[in-house]
């Protein structure tokens, strides 16, 4: 699980390079879709920081297994790249 997290928290930092200068530019529409974008990545990371805490955490077996389940979810927009593993799918 370890992997996939290095690698998810790098695919959202290529994101936030990729639409941080469309977000400061001067097409409206394009910035709206950059901000919301953002967001995303923003929101993204949270759920990551959400999974960090509750490691140290005793959780049920169950609850454990849907926060495992949640982070590889969020893997699989980017199942496309390179280093994305099969065994990460949900």
């Amino acid at each position: 699980m370890d992997d996939l997290l290095v690698w998810l928290r790098a695919q959202l930092a290529e994101d936030e390079r990729d639409w941080l200068p469309t977000a400061t530019g001067a097409r409206q529409n394009g910035k709206t879709t950059a901000r919301r974008m953002l967001a995303e990545v923003d929101a993204k990371r949270r759920i990551l920081e959400l999974y960090d805490v509750s490691t140290s955490r005793e959780l049920k077996p169950d609850a454990w297994e849907l926060m495992k389940h949640a982070v590889r979810a969020l893997a699989l927009p980017y199942a496309d790249r390179p280093g994305y593993r099969d065994e990460w799918r949900p």
